[in-house]
């Protein structure tokens, strides 16, 4: 009997635990193809959450990885047992850590910070390094004072690059060179964990999230798709921007981005885009244009069927989303503004929540929507059990976003028969064609314009909306989506058997490490460092978890 093909699906920030568009594509891709199994390697900010999915019966487990509010990495490792944990501990002598840890992490440093990064080598010091940390205790690595000297050696090496970059800022105090190395000790947390036998894996993103997919390619040889729904690396930067890490720290964030989105894009046999717009960005990064095949999120109309539209009298916009900063919902409400001194009758109504870690913005909301006077206007609706039930209620429905990848509430809008107005970002205009109208983003006036245009104009926000489900019938099914990621799984696992029966070993083996410096000794002496050390890997960081999903 054939065995079903067996996925890992590795998420950020998203499914299952929190809604939005990434959740909604996983939930919807899982449960149409009911004949291959899945197993969850969901990224999360903390542990305990509680699942917003049920999950389908073809997902066959689920290993939550929390990158923060944990003691340590062994927390999620509950098989070792303390015997195990043991030997992992005490195997880990000053001779091991400084001839087979050290020369993998001083080559991952240098290949993360150095301008002139190799991303072969990079791949390289990554597959070896989760070799390491399966035979080692990954926390005690990190607890060791031998990775403070080698982590700030590379630092004062890297110096001019840093201090081109922020010479008003340089050199960076103490903490937030510590801080620097918590970041990185909570992000390779995926690397420490095993990987359960699969045929393929599927990251939602290019970044954190791939990390099994790197690991999984190139020490098993294992087939590795991403899909980007968005643009990984843009929406991290615009996320960085404000939050409460210093600039050093802001700097080393972005540098290790980039160079785990670029090793993402090179590793991965298949990038398949929501959009093509993101293939530009992709290509600019490095991926092979032979490698991209674009999938339009595809939505089951026979879950959205047109209505009529509510008497014009009262003019009425629908937002569908998420309280969060990417969605910009604070141009929206300025936009709202704009509009009721045109049309005083006019209602908008907000169907979504914040999300954890979003509670900030979420009241920065909620200030603007009292200081500019639109409490009777402008309605917060909470969470849409039933999103037909919510577009329906308006005339026109808007998109805010300053990033996106290709919405789904866009596509659910148009399936309803509404017309869309939203921002050109992502593959938004590609969807809404001309069915609506694209405005900038952060352009309270141009997407204000835009609104009263249709809402002043009955019979032409009906023709719009007719034309819109049109399009979508035509473009954005979900068996087209479907049927299109289910031949791509099928051809990667054909090519990963055929290369299986043709190289008996099937691991992938980069360019051997070149020699590297011996390290300099540090200033900070293994004394202080055992305080420090204690405080970098257990200090609660809940104030950061929050700035690193969407």
């Amino acid at each position: 009997m054939t065995q079903p093909l067996s996925v890992l699906l590795t998420t950020e920030g998203s499914y299952p635990f929190s809604e939005g568009g990434v959740s909604t594509w996983c939930d919807v891709m899982i449960r149409q193809m009911p004949e291959i199994q899945f197993t969850l390697m969901p990224l999360v900010a903390q542990p305990g959450l509680r699942p917003f999915y049920a999950l389908p019966p073809n997902v066959i487990g689920s290993i939550p990885v929390p990158l923060w509010g944990t003691g340590g990495v062994n927390e999620l490792r509950p098989e070792i047992g303390a015997l195990g944990l043991h030997r992992l501990r005490h195997s880990l002598t000053s001779q091991v850590m400084e001839h087979t840890f050290a020369p993998s992490f001083r080559m991952l440093l240098h290949e993360l910070l150095d301008d002139q990064a190799d991303l072969a080598r990079l791949g390289e010091s990554l597959r070896l390094l989760a070799q390491f940390f399966r035979q080692y205790d990954y926390d005690a690595a990190f607890h060791h004072p031998l990775t403070w000297k080698l982590f700030q050696e590379q630092v004062e090496r890297c110096s001019l690059i840093f201090k081109e970059h922020m010479p008003e800022n340089w050199p960076p105090c103490l903490l937030d060179v510590i801080e620097a190395l918590r970041l990185l000790y909570r992000w390779l947390t995926p690397i420490a964990l095993p990987l359960p036998p699969v045929d393929l894996i599927h990251a939602s993103a290019a970044g954190l999230a791939s990390l099994p997919g790197i690991i999984g390619k190139l020490e098993y040889g294992i087939p590795f798709l991403i899909t980007e729904h968005g643009v990984y690396l843009r929406e991290r930067y615009l996320a960085w921007i404000g939050t409460d890490l210093s600039p050093f720290s802001q700097l080393f964030a972005t540098r290790i981005t980039r160079r785990l989105v670029e090793l993402s894009l090179l590793v991965a046999d298949t990038i398949s885009p929501v959009a093509k717009w993101n293939a530009r960005w992709e290509t600019r990064l490095g991926a092979d244009p032979s490698k991209i095949v674009p999938i339009s999120n595809g939505i089951d109309q026979n879950r959205f069927t047109p209505q009529p539209m509510p008497s014009p009298e009262v003019p009425t916009l629908v937002w569908v989303g998420r309280i969060d900063p990417l969605k910009d919902v604070l141009t929206l409400l300025r936009t709202s503004n704009l509009v009721k001194q045109a049309l005083p009758r006019l209602k908008v109504l907000i169907f979504g929540k914040a999300p954890v870690g979003n509670e900030a913005y979420d009241a920065s909301c909620r200030s603007l929507h009292k200081e500019l006077g639109l409490e009777e206007t402008v309605k917060f609706m909470g969470f849409a059990k039933s999103p037909q039930d919510a577009y329906i209620q308006g005339h026109v429905v808007v998109l805010s976003s300053i990033s996106e990848a290709l919405p789904f509430s866009v596509i659910e809008a148009m399936f309803c028969g509404r017309p869309v107005v939203g921002t050109d970002v992502g593959g938004v205009p590609e969807v809404i064609g001309q069915t609506g109208r694209v405005v900038m983003p952060r352009d309270a006036q141009a997407m204000a314009a835009a609104c009263i245009e249709l809402l002043s104009d009955f019979q032409l926000c009906q023709d719009l909306g007719v034309r819109a489900r049109e399009h979508a019938l035509a473009n954005f099914t979900l068996q087209k989506s479907v049927d299109s990621y289910r031949h791509l799984y099928q051809e990667l696992n054909r090519q990963s058997q055929r290369v299986k029966a043709a190289v008996p070993n099937r691991v992938k083996r980069l360019n051997p490490m070149a020699a590297q410096p011996k390290p300099q000794l540090a200033k900070l002496g293994a004394g202080k460092w055992a305080t420090l050390s204690h405080w970098l890997l257990n200090t609660p960081a809940e104030s950061m978890s929050g700035e690193l999903y969407d």
